[in-house]
């Protein structure tokens, strides 16, 4: 797929991925939002450069959708310090996802997640979401997340998430970034 804010002359952008979206933490608070997302793209993505408050050192996060129903079913499967593991989640209210650095780690050490979300504005399909993330596991090996959910409650358009941390104690750090991207296909 073309990633590009180049168009025809004159007029919009085709095929492009545009950032509509951005947030900085800059008070450490356990959920990162956003809300009023137009349904004007195909497919829309996040990219999440995080690090946790809490002391557990690599952790995921929360995937919420604020507006449809969830029942989220998915797999996943992680590598951390060379320890693999898999598994499979059905009937959740939020997709896990992610690994995320915790304040134990290295100040340098930050986490990063790509979150695609797929055709979260068309009215007949159900709402898939994909993480690829990786970070530092601080003892000189990568850990890495990927994972897949597909909600099976509503296919009503998505207008409304949230990422947030397990607990309320465990928050998103300051400095932590989340930028939304809505895709456009060719054509668009």
């Amino acid at each position: 797929m073309p990633v590009s804010h180049a168009g025809n002359a004159g007029g919009s952008p085709k095929g492009a991925m545009i950032s509509i979206g951005f947030v900085t933490v800059t008070t450490a608070t356990s959920d990162i939002q956003f809300f009023n997302i137009p349904q004007t793209y195909t497919d829309l993505r996040v990219v999440l450069s995080a690090r946790r408050t809490g002391a557990n050192y690599v952790e995921g996060f929360l995937f919420n959708y604020l507006d449809v129903s969830a029942s989220l079913s998915g797999c996943y499967i992680v590598n951390n310090s060379g320890s693999v593991s898999n598994g499979i989640v059905s009937n959740q209210d939020a997709a896990t996802g992610g690994l995320v650095p915790a304040a134990s780690a290295s100040s340098t050490i930050w986490g990063t997640t790509v979150i695609d979300i797929l055709n979260y504005s068309n009215t007949n399909t159900y709402k898939t979401v994909m993480f690829n993330s990786q970070c530092d596991s601080n003892s000189g090996y990568g850990a890495n997340f990927l994972g897949v959910s597909v909600s099976k409650g509503s296919t009503g358009g998505l207008t409304t998430f949230d990422i947030a941390t397990f607990s309320g104690s465990d928050l998103w750090a300051v400095g932590t970034t989340a930028e939304l991207f809505g895709i456009r296909t060719v054509g668009k």
